[in-house]
């Protein structure tokens, strides 16, 4: 009951914010109140987080969500996992996350961007209203069981692992990361002719930096799955599973938005294509929790159905209006974005090599399943389809960003395409070196094999951890104004 009590106040909260922010209150009055609400609802959901943890650390049988994923024997670390190990659970983690980063949003950004930060706030909180809507009534958390059972099923053991413990957090985290920057760019588009010069290069700043920090996590998360995913069955760590490909669009969208926004700052100005680049992501995030929730997919756990399914092919289509509306109404105003890298060709082609593998990818991954319920397509497993149609992209995605890379120094973006080579590299030799995930066959396979593949990954990693914190931490915005 307090936690559902915790929920109302927490939509009240992000109700009252949102509204006063969107609809544009900039008075001396109003303002302390919206970042009252902003602060209030982070508090909120920490206490409801707070308050569910405990519930699974002290084995708390009485709520249904805890005795349906936890027991009295799961080792302590792991009844924090199994939190996240179930659709609302992973909602929640979700909403933490977009808590977090709109509460760091209030207390260092929003403010000093204008009319900007007020639409950017706004959007924020809606996305987490929404979230919290899905918690309170369709999905319930605190819903309790009478009479109370003594024991649970407690976590599989394939989800006691100290991957998976990471690679939810380290997901939703990059999925918070992509609501900021869809938030930034909306903002800067719908109030452009409002703001100043200074604040839309800050903007352009702040997209660059969160959406880099977006695509570290997501590759983080791609390579905790898949040593997880090698430690649990037999050796394999990539079995082309729907949410295992699923991830992977979204990695390379976020390339994409990450190289659109590159090739703006070279032409001195943020062009719609290039809006619309940072803004697919979010909504891709939106579109895929759809399909891994409405049991369209068959992954290793077989089809999948949660009732806040349809809430997010809601979201994913009222996001996909406000991008439209955005399209028909804002104005982009040139001149604004910084030259973060020297002229290079070479973009368009990796955005369309990359945009051509990520529509094969996904189309691959939704429409088998509609093949095979109609029993036309099945002869080849999907394994084998998806090896013959993107190894000659992935080869070109290589050999275009060694060409990008050699084409300019090894600073800034230099680095992070480096880094990028090794990942995409070591992934595409484990795929090599991986046998296809066909019933009847022999997957395992040896340690030595996979190897290379994983300290490719590891120092393409580790590169991208360095490259982002070096970009962060020695180019601070008013030092590229002044350079100019």
């Amino acid at each position: 009951m307090q936690g559902d009590l915790l929920l109302v106040f927490f939509l009240a909260c992000t109700g009252i914010g949102g509204l006063l922010s969107l609809l544009g209150f900039r008075t001396k009055r109003v303002q302390p109140w919206i970042a009252t609400c902003v602060l209030a609802s982070l508090g909120l959901i920490i206490a409801i987080l707070g308050q569910l943890a405990w519930a699974f650390i002290t084995d708390n049988f009485s709520l249904a969500y805890v005795a349906g994923h936890s027991s009295a024997d799961l080792p302590q670390p792991y009844k924090l996992s199994a939190l996240w190990s179930a659709k609302p659970g992973t909602l929640l983690l979700w909403l933490f996350f977009l808590g977090i980063v709109t509460g760091y949003g209030e207390l260092r950004l929003f403010p000093g961007l204008g009319w900007c930060g007020d639409v950017a706030r706004g959007i924020m909180l809606a996305q987490m209203g929404f979230f919290g809507l899905i918690l309170r009534w369709i999905t319930p958390l605190f819903a309790r069981l009478d009479p109370v059972p003594t024991v649970g099923p407690g976590l599989s053991q394939p989800l006691q692992s100290p991957f998976n413990f990471l690679h939810p957090p380290t997901l939703y985290l990059s999925y918070a990361c992509l609501a900021l920057v869809f938030a930034l760019t909306l903002g800067h588009w719908l109030t452009t002719s409002r703001g100043s010069a200074n604040a839309a290069f800050a903007i352009s700043v702040l997209l660059r930096n969160w959406l880099l920090v977006a695509w570290l996590g997501l590759s983080t998360s791609i390579l905790l799955g898949a040593v997880w995913a090698y430690r649990e069955f037999a050796g394999v760590y990539w079995r082309w599973d729907p949410l295992e490909n699923i991830a992977l669009s979204l990695w390379l969208l976020t390339g994409i938005a990450v190289h659109s926004l590159i090739q703006s700052a070279e032409r001195g100005s943020l062009s719609r294509g290039c809006a619309i680049a940072l803004c697919l992501p979010q909504l891709f995030t939106f579109f895929a929790s759809y399909l891994a929730r409405s049991g369209w997919l068959v992954t290793g756990e077989g089809k999948i159905r949660d009732p806040a399914a349809g809430c997010f092919l809601l979201l994913t289509l009222i996001g996909a209006a406000v991008v439209i509306l955005a399209l028909m109404k804002g104005q982009l105003r040139p001149n604004l974005v910084n030259r973060f890298a020297p002229s290079q060709a070479l973009l368009p082609t990796a955005i369309l090599l990359m945009g051509c593998t990520f529509v094969l990818l996904l189309a691959g991954t939704v429409l088998y399943p509609l093949a095979s319920g109609l029993g036309r397509f099945v002869l080849i497993p999907p394994a084998a389809v998806f090896r013959l149609a993107l190894t000659p992209l992935g080869a070109g995605c290589v050999v275009t960003l060694v060409s990008a890379l050699l084409s300019r120094k090894l600073s800034g973006v230099g680095r992070i395409h480096l880094s990028a080579l090794l990942l995409l590299t070591g992934w595409g030799t484990s795929l090599v070196s991986v046998p296809a995930m066909v019933p009847g066959t022999d997957s395992a396979l040896p340690g030595k094999a996979i190897a290379p593949s994983v300290v490719l990954m590891a120092l393409g990693a580790v590169l991208l951890i360095a490259s982002l914190v070096g970009r962060i931490l020695t180019k601070k915005p008013s030092e590229v104004r002044d350079s100019q």
